[in-house]
């Protein structure tokens, strides 16, 4: 593993650059031990136990260079590319767009192409309201979308998706949102009526009143919805019906 780690990087160096990426975990399959082959952002290899508290562990693996945990060597995943029938997203303002320009309808299919920041929206307009509810497909591409906020106290669902209907929600990343609403209120979704939602998370801050959840402010539960392998984390707070996954 050291001598395929060496093809694509010359010369090892000191442990001196900032935000190394694990290359290797080492023979003895644990992290922050002597053995372990780190790569840095430039491209040097370094071997040598690393402080995970200092140093950033979570960041892309460079293009060209393998990421192997143990003995399992996996390469970089490419971004799935747009199908025909799919709207690629690209910038916050074309997030936005989804349910307010004509092109860019309610039922329409969507996939991420890009990490979002919406830090320049102090308060976001969600996607989909009541009785105008997204009823399309949203593939988030193992993407980020970080720093939501949202700050209607008196409004009603609040979310990064208002009110879904027959939706598909799939691998969205959403990191450090502030929300908060009145009822059926969440992180990703504040009212989920007959959708699906995979493979998705929401970490940071979410404050309602009843049907408030970390990730889904209400799920209507039948046998057309579903959430499968999704999570959240931080901190919810509500009055009735409030969990840390789903109100």
């Amino acid at each position: 593993m050291v001598g395929m780690l060496a093809s694509v990087i010359p010369k090892p160096t000191a442990d001196t650059q900032s935000g190394f990426i694990v290359a290797s975990a080492g023979k003895d399959g644990q992290f922050g031990t002597s053995d372990d082959i780190y790569v840095t952002e430039k491209g040097d290899m370094v071997k040598s136990a690393v402080d995970t508290a200092k140093y950033d562990m979570t960041k892309a693996v460079p293009s060209g260079i393998k990421k192997s945990i143990g003995n399992i060597v996996r390469e970089p995943q490419p971004l799935r590319q747009p199908n025909s029938d799919e709207i690629p997203i690209r910038t916050p303002e074309e997030l936005a767009k989804i349910g307010v320009d004509p092109n860019y309808s309610l039922n329409g299919k969507y996939i991420l192409m890009a990490n979002l920041d919406l830090s320049g929206y102090s308060n976001w307009m969600p996607i989909g309201v009541f009785g105008n509810p997204f009823t399309g497909t949203f593939d988030g591409n193992g993407l980020v979308i970080k720093n939501l906020t949202i700050n209607r106290p008196t409004n009603d669902y609040q979310a990064l998706f208002g009110r879904t209907s027959g939706a598909k929600l799939m691998n969205i990343k959403l990191e450090n949102v502030n929300v908060t609403g009145h009822n059926y209120t969440g992180g990703l979704v504040g009212y989920n009526y007959c959708s699906t939602i995979t493979n998705c998370y929401s970490t940071g801050s979410v404050t309602g009143n009843d049907r408030t959840g970390g990730l889904v402010g209400e799920f209507y539960s039948d046998f057309k919805s579903s959430i499968t392998n999704c999570y959240s984390t931080g901190n919810v707070t509500g009055n009735n019906y409030t969990g840390g996954l789903v109100g």
